[in-house]
């Protein structure tokens, strides 16, 4: 990964304190979000998660350049 990429382990930490996590642990969370984050990348299904992510965090807007940085290519 290049350095111009943003850190998975980052956007899942933001995102595990950001969204609703339904009674989940952060910790659970954080890996949880790594995971989905990490398969969406490698499955080039990254546009619809954050296009999901966007529209739960409702215009926070750490989490909308977080967004931008994961589809940016």
């Amino acid at each position: 990964m290049s350095r111009n990429e943003p850190q998975i382990t980052e956007i899942a930490s933001h995102l595990a304190a950001t969204l609703p996590t339904e009674g989940a642990e952060h910790a659970e969370s954080v890996q949880a979000w790594r995971h989905t984050l990490r398969y969406a990348r490698q499955s080039d299904a990254i546009e619809p998660i954050a296009q999901m992510i966007r529209r739960d965090a409702q215009g926070d807007p750490l989490t909308e350049r977080y967004c931008d940085e994961l589809t940016a290519r």
